[in-house]
This record gives C-alpha cells, structure tokens and sequence, in this order.
C-alpha cells in the first residue's frame, strides 16, 4: 500500500508503536526502503476474506461453540 503525506515515513520510522498504517485492524508491515519523505510504502496484512480464505488458506472454518443465553421474563 502507498499512502501520500508529508513526513509520515519519517514518523513510523522514529516511533513505530506510535505512528503506523492499519488495514482492518492489522498493522501493515512498515517498507522503509520503499518509503521517502512524501510517500510512505507498507506491507499489508493478511485479512481473512471469502477469496483470501479459499486461495490463500488465511483462515479455516471451524464449528463455533458457545452457550444459548434465553431469558425468562415474562413481563410484556
């Protein structure tokens, strides 16, 4: 991923834990190399999508378990 602003690769290079990309939650991986001081440049990481899952096996199914939580109130 490409992002255009002004100082931000400098900014994720000096302080990583502050100041980095996200995509859905993720952290993209940080293209130091890549990067100058107008355009910043990350990895992006992997997000588990109906195409990624069955392709790229990012994520397999699996039975989800819990409890059934009913309420006995009555009152209407």
């Amino acid at each position: 991923m490409e992002v255009t602003a002004n100082g931000l690769a400098t900014m994720m290079k000096e302080s990583p834990s502050n100041n980095y990309l996200s995509v859905c939650e993720n952290k993209c991986i940080f293209d130091e190399a890549g990067s100058n001081a107008a355009t910043t440049k990350c990895k992006l990481p992997q997000v588990s999508t109906l195409y990624s899952d069955t392709n790229f096996k990012i994520q397999s199914p699996k039975k989800l378990e819990g409890m059934v939580l009913t309420s006995s109130n009555s009152d209407k």
